[in-house]
């Protein structure tokens, strides 16, 4: 049957598989021992539609045709960079999920009732690329229904896209030589015993991504703490201008008369608000305790104070810092 099949359409392809099988019998004889069974499955494929012949002259498109696709020679780089309108709602969407990491803690608990319950975006698709390949394998099927024709267009979701990129990174920073560099991905996922992390996105990748916004998390809690910081700084730098004139805050309220008022006033709405007092007593501790333990060693690494000459030696093609912007706005 093969041979006459290629006669007329060559275009075959064969796959094939061991399959090895022991099969234990419950009375041993002479007749009827365990087998030992080893088999090789095969199958023959043929192209639905043979292409050999087809003449290889380009065809002759219609302008009207041309203009609704885009050349390679017109793609600029620039068509993969971010608009001005794309990057101001990326920022948008980054500050209302930071607001969700922190609403929690005892100093941004006002930001519980800030923050949209929703994110906009585009619509999900469910991951289909399961069903892309059925479509593949059915490919040869006689009738339309049997290759899934109908089930058109399949759009595949972003979810392999972040994979690559969580790949990326950890290629980029995970590195076993930097052990003993406090702060560094592989010290983290040494400290919290994450012993299903080996660099290997594929292999494990919830463990991975789990390790990986844990520090993310950690690194905007202590981002958060080095902010209140500043804000309790500047208060009391406030405070100490008041105190050289010999007047203590109540008695500066005192000399004018509206100033009480005003400050009744101001009370009032960050009652309203629900915006805490400044004060100098620690947040409240997180419920999780990893992230508690990210938070405190990367708090000793100070990430976002600026230290001359400080580096990491696993990492030499990091470039370095040459000052620290971090709190330049808030400063």
């Amino acid at each position: 049957m093969l041979v006459e099949a290629i006669r007329t359409n060559p275009l075959m392809k064969i796959t094939g598989d061991n399959l090895d099988m022991y099969i234990r019998t419950n009375h041993q004889r002479t007749d009827n021992s365990n087998q030992d069974i080893h088999w090789f499955a095969s199958n023959a494929f043929f192209t639905r539609l043979n292409n050999q012949n087809l003449l290889e002259n380009t065809p002759e498109v219609s302008p009207v045709y041309v203009a609704n696709f885009v050349r390679l020679t017109d793609i600029d780089a620039e068509m993969f960079v971010l608009t001005k309108s794309e990057t101001m709602k990326l920022n948008n969407v980054q500050k209302v999920l930071i607001c969700r990491l922190l609403c929690n803690r005892g100093d941004f608990q006002w930001l519980k009732n800030k923050q949209p319950q929703h994110v906009p975006h585009r619509k999900r698709y469910v991951d289909q690329e399961r069903l892309q390949n059925a479509k593949n394998i059915t490919y040869l099927a006689p009738t339309p229904r049997g290759r899934f024709e109908h089930l058109a267009p399949v759009t595949c979701e972003l979810w392999h896209v972040k994979q690559d990129l969580l790949s990326k990174a950890y290629k980029a920073l995970f590195k076993s030589d930097s052990l003993g560099e406090c702060g560094t991905l592989f010290h983290m996922k040494t400290a919290l015993r994450r012993n299903d992390v080996n660099g290997n996105v594929k292999s494990n990748y919830k463990a991975h991504e789990e390790l990986f916004l844990l520090i993310v998390k950690a690194l905007i809690h202590v981002a958060s703490d080095e902010i209140n910081k500043l804000i309790r700084d500047c208060s009391e730098q406030n405070r100490d201008i008041v105190l050289r004139a010999n007047k203590t805050e109540n008695g500066s309220r005192r000399a004018s008369s509206s100033a009480d008022i005003i400050h009744r006033i101001g009370d009032n709405v960050d009652h309203l608000l629900s915006i805490p007092k400044f004060t100098s007593s620690h947040a409240k501790k997180t419920s999780s305790k990893d992230l508690e333990i990210a938070i405190n060693i990367l708090s000793k690494v100070q990430p976002f104070k600026y230290v001359k000459g400080r580096k990491f030696e696993s990492f030499k093609t990091i470039p370095k810092i040459q000052k620290n912007t971090l709190f330049t706005e808030c400063q």
